[in-house]
């Protein structure tokens, strides 16, 4: 059963995104899907949030799970809050660099 379906754009990314429940397990199951709609933008080291040397999917979980809360890792804009802005900078620069 699909609870939640969604496009949102952030800047020059389109993310999809939709969560389900397996019936089976109760389990809730999130599918993002990105498409860059065109820029070029470096990615700084600073958004490697979880330290594996990359950015990716990781460290994006990393900011969607602590939105709302005292993360200052996945705060990426320095704003004093962890929200749609640090998600934003965050996948403008996962997709820029794929």
């Amino acid at each position: 059963m699909t609870l939640l379906q969604k496009t949102l754009v952030f800047g020059v990314i389109a993310l999809f995104v939709s969560m389900m429940v397996l019936p089976a397990t109760g389990q809730a199951v999130v599918r993002l899907q990105g498409q860059v709609l065109g820029a070029s933008i470096s990615c700084p080291t600073t958004m490697d949030i979880n330290g594996d040397g990359i950015v990716n999917s990781l460290d994006l979980a990393m900011v969607i799970s602590h939105e709302g809360k005292n993360f200052p890792a996945a705060d990426l804009n320095k704003d004093g809050a962890v929200n749609a802005a640090d998600v934003s900078l965050l996948m403008n620069c996962w997709f820029a660099v794929r």
